[in-house]
Parts: C-alpha cells; sequence; structure tokens
C-alpha cells in the first residue's frame, strides 16, 4: 500500500515539478531567441550597410576619461579638441576649437578615423555628445574629459582664460 505523503512533503514535490518545467521552458525560450537573432535588430548578410553584421562593434562607444588618464592621453600624439561653446577657456595642448554640434565633417580632424582624439567642453556634456557623434560617424579612438575643465581645474591643473 502506497505511503501518504504529508501536506508539506507534497507541497514540496508540487514546487519542485513546477521549478522543473520552468527551468525547461525558459531554456527552450532562450534558445530560440539565441536562434531567431534579437527582434528588432537587422541581421542581414555581412557587406550590406544597413546590416548588424557589417558594424565593427567594438568601436560603438568612446572613453569618458577621468583628469590623469586625459593628460596621459594628451602627450600620446592625440589630436585635442575644445568643443565648447562659448569659448570659457582652454587647456594647454589644444589643437582645435571645434563647436561640439559642428564637430562631425570639420576639415580639421584628422581624415584617419582611427586617429586619435581627445574631446573636452566646460562641464562634459558637449563633449559627449561630440564624442557619440564622431563615432557615429566612424572615429574608433575617441575619448572625453569626464567633468570638462571644471574636474580639470578642480584636480590641480591649469586652464588658460581669455581669447
Amino acid at each position: 500500500m502506497p505511503s501518504e505523503l504529508d501536506p508539506v512533503d507534497r507541497l514540496m514535490q508540487h514546487i519542485g515539478r513546477a521549478l522543473a518545467v520552468a527551468g525547461v521552458a525558459a531554456g527552450a525560450l532562450f534558445l530560440a531567441y539565441m536562434t531567431l537573432g534579437m527582434p528588432g535588430m537587422d541581421h542581414g548578410p555581412a557587406g550590406d550597410p544597413g546590416s548588424m553584421a557589417s558594424m565593427d562593434h567594438g568601436s560603438m562607444t568612446y572613453a569618458s576619461l577621468p583628469v590623469d588618464e586625459f593628460d596621459a592621453r594628451m602627450s600620446q600624439d592625440a589630436f585635442v579638441v575644445n568643443v565648447h561653446r562659448p569659448y570659457e577657456g582652454e587647456i594647454d595642448g589644444t589643437d582645435a576649437f571645434i563647436d561640439f554640434d559642428d564637430i562631425v565633417g570639420d576639415q580639421r580632424l584628422p581624415s584617419d578615423t582611427d586617429s586619435s582624439i581627445l574631446l573636452y567642453c566646460a562641464s562634459g556634456r558637449m563633449s559627449a555628445t561630440a564624442a557619440d557623434a564622431l563615432v557615429s560617424a566612424g572615429y574608433t579612438h575617441v575619448g572625453h574629459l569626464e567633468g570638462g575643465m571644471e574636474a580639470w581645474e578642480a584636480s590641480g591643473m591649469p586652464i588658460r582664460r581669455g581669447s
């Protein structure tokens, strides 16, 4: 004669079965998701300009650099751009002054999209916007000064004022 399980043991059996079924269902959904691709993304053949497969996913971001790292990279043959508008000062070693919203296509930028470009502004907001625009335009080594000239000056680094 089968032994009766007390209510707690029966409940634990039901919970165990439910967890096993949920795990199998989650695994099947994940497998289907990976097999079919991410919904809403173009997974056309590589070489198709609109295809995700043709994109260099490693170059889709820019570096947000603290003062010490920005300073170190400036001395490594980077092209340094003050993108702040209006002019509120500059960091020694600046190569160009280009408005943040006019940076893409500016003739003063290096034509080689693999060139190292460092951007800064007063607070970091405009330089982040410009960095995002350059990355979208195909530049692969873009960084911006986190906190801008405010952070630069707060760390004891000099800002040149005046025109």
